[in-house]
């Protein structure tokens, strides 16, 4: 099921614009971190549900609505808007496992999927905290170049620092924050040089 997820992301993302490239990327690499956190912290190899909720996380973004987004740009809290975070979440998890069912997986694997993908920006148990950190790594090595670049003009310099600091900060284990740290650094030392 791995490899048929793998396709349908990139089906969904690659060809179209270079935002949704940059996502793509954003969630092989975001498999990446999870096999290295979950490999290192455990011994164990990675189980296929949590790599399925990496490879798919984000999924939502290769289906906008224009609108929701054009709101959660609007809102006091911008990047972090909690009804855009639920939005984001559930819409990402809806659509992963209306694509696992229809590709036949089986349902118990399906709802742990979708309980990883449907609290990615928060965690909450140890298999969730591994894939929020792992995305966390993957946001810092592949999005912080366009949120400094292109969303300090639409929104504002403050608004991706304070989304910079929340991604680093909601890092739960040591092992990421150790692999993030010089991203997140680095980046916000870019940000300051734009004010």
């Amino acid at each position: 099921m791995i490899e048929k997820v793998r396709k349908f992301i990139t089906e969904t993302l690659d060809n179209k614009t270079s935002l949704e490239k940059m996502v793509l990327k954003h969630l092989l690499d975001t498999e990446k971190y999870v096999k290295i956190l979950y490999e290192e912290i455990t011994g164990k190899n990675t189980p296929e549900e949590l790599i399925i909720a990496a490879l798919a996380h984000d999924i939502e973004r290769g289906f906008r609505d224009p609108e929701v987004y054009e709101n959660m740009y609007k809102s006091g809290k911008g990047f972090l808007d909690d009804d855009f975070l639920k939005y984001h979440q559930k819409r990402s998890a809806e659509i992963l496992k209306n694509f696992l069912k229809t590709n036949n997986h089986p349902n118990e694997k399906i709802e742990e999927i979708y309980k990883y993908v449907r609290n990615h920006e928060i965690g909450g148990d140890f298999e969730t905290d591994i894939l929020k950190d792992a995305d966390s790594i993957s946001f810092f090595i592949n999005n912080t170049e366009h949120f400094i670049k292109v969303k300090a003009k639409e929104a504002s310099p403050e608004k991706v620092r304070v989304k910079l600091k929340w991604m680093f900060e909601r890092i739960t284990f040591s092992e990421a924050k150790t692999i993030a740290f010089p991203y997140y650094e680095t980046s916000i030392d870019k940000l300051k040089k734009i004010r």
